[in-house]
């Protein structure tokens, strides 16, 4: 008797991100629809990571070795990791996923139940992870670009058929510019003539404390306008819904270049802009609003800080990581490597924590006695406490000490 295949993989590319790819993982294998069947596949394609990504894989390909797939680059290969996501997936359909997006409640059995509902025509599908909006059958280039806007640039709102995957050659030949899926799902579009825009929310977005600065200015001030203008220029776009839509990119680029939550030196900004938006005066007059209007916010922003304090500021964005748990952080710098379940309560002192190789997850219903301290010494990368753990007063747990292996 022949295996049956799944239908759709979840392909998740992820680096250094051990804690929130735990809480994505946990997220699918606990739901009814990828336990009690075969429909459901997670791959991980790890880039490198120098954290305890494999070790947080290995907690779950353990428990279902049939039905994850986990594979390994030896180096950093970048935005190519997305390709290699896809190329591991052995479903009908394959869905990116960001090891950021976790699936609440029912939201992969929509997902599965919306793209089964288009396994017959098989026809490009765009998810745009909004609750607010409505499925939209697109029937040419402007309509997607109308409709789906700079969305398309977005790592989880893409999803393609196996077998028009296995047809592209050159899936990363635009790796460079980080839209490489973007790339692909114009040439998708205009090559078959139909799209769906789903618009379902169907994961939400774990937060990511000081996010790493990238060239935002760059990437969709000057490399997405040109892969739109491509596109006027040989009729499939018209003049007018590029123009629309580079006013509307505009928002994005002043928001992420601006944002509070970004971290690193500041990288050039006009140098990305200059070639699509130096001689239109709209872009400045949206410039001088957006700065006017941040100004405002950034002296509220400043206003609060004050007044909650470092600690109250840290406690804040604390809370919008590990929204369900009642832990609280006393002493550590690593706030993207830790994972506090739903239910857990006690206080957390972490000593030793390295960002980039540590990690630290608190399972379900755990609780923390008093003066417990979590150290890490070298002999391991990650120290897991399973569900319903109650740690003893005064309690010292380091990585080696072998406390909840398991699932």
């Amino acid at each position: 008797m022949t295996e049956k295949k799944p239908f759709l993989s979840i392909c998740i590319p992820t680096r250094n991100r051990a804690a929130f790819l735990y809480r994505t993982l946990r997220s699918i294998t606990e739901t009814p629809v990828f336990q009690n069947g075969n429909d459901i596949e997670i791959v991980v394609s790890d880039n490198a990571s120098t954290d305890a990504t494999r070790e947080v894989a290995a907690l779950f390909t353990r428990k279902y070795p049939d039905k994850i797939v986990y594979s390994r680059n030896e180096e950093d290969i970048a935005d190519k990791n997305f390709e290699k996501s896809l190329s591991l997936g052995n479903g009908e359909f394959l869905k990116l996923n960001n090891d950021t997006f976790w699936f609440d409640g029912d939201g992969l059995e929509k997902m599965l139940s919306d793209v089964k509902k288009y396994a017959e025509d098989r026809p490009v599908l765009f998810f745009t992870n909004d609750k607010n909006g409505r499925e939209t059958v697109c029937a040419d280039m402007n309509e997607f670009v109308r409709n789906a806007s700079y969305t398309v640039t977005w790592l989880g709102s893409f999803g393609i058929w196996k077998t028009d995957f296995d047809r592209i050659t050159d899936f990363s030949k635009n790796a460079d510019t980080q839209l490489a899926q973007t790339d692909v799902l114009f040439r998708e579009i205009t090559r078959r003539g139909k799209a769906v825009i789903l618009p379902e929310q169907y994961t939400k977005y774990q937060f990511v404390w000081n996010k790493p600065k990238y060239d935002v200015s760059k990437i969709f001030g000057e490399y997405y306008p040109d892969f739109l203008q491509s596109y006027v220029e040989s009729g499939v776009v018209s003049k007018s819904v590029f123009k629309k839509e580079k006013q509307r990119v505009l928002r994005h680029i002043f928001n992420y270049y601006f944002s509070f939550n970004m971290a690193g030196n500041d990288l050039e900004f006009f140098d990305g802009l200059k070639k699509h938006y130096a001689f239109n005066l709209f872009f400045y007059l949206k410039l001088v609003a957006f700065l006017s209007n941040h100004l405002i916010k950034k002296l509220i922003y400043w206003w609060k800080i004050k007044r909650r304090g470092v600690d109250g500021n840290f406690r804040k964005q604390w809370r919008k990581r590990n929204p369900a748990a009642s832990v609280v952080p006393l002493k550590f710098d690593c706030l993207n490597s830790i994972y506090a379940g739903n239910g857990a309560i006690g206080e957390l002192n972490i000593e030793n924590c390295d960002p980039e190789k540590n990690t630290l997850i608190i399972g379900e219903l755990v609780k923390i006695g008093k003066d417990v301290r979590f150290v890490f010494n070298g002999a391991g990368k990650m120290i897991f406490v399973a569900d319903g753990t109650e740690i003893p007063d005064g309690t010292t747990v380091y990585p080696d000490t072998g406390r909840g292996s398991a699932l």
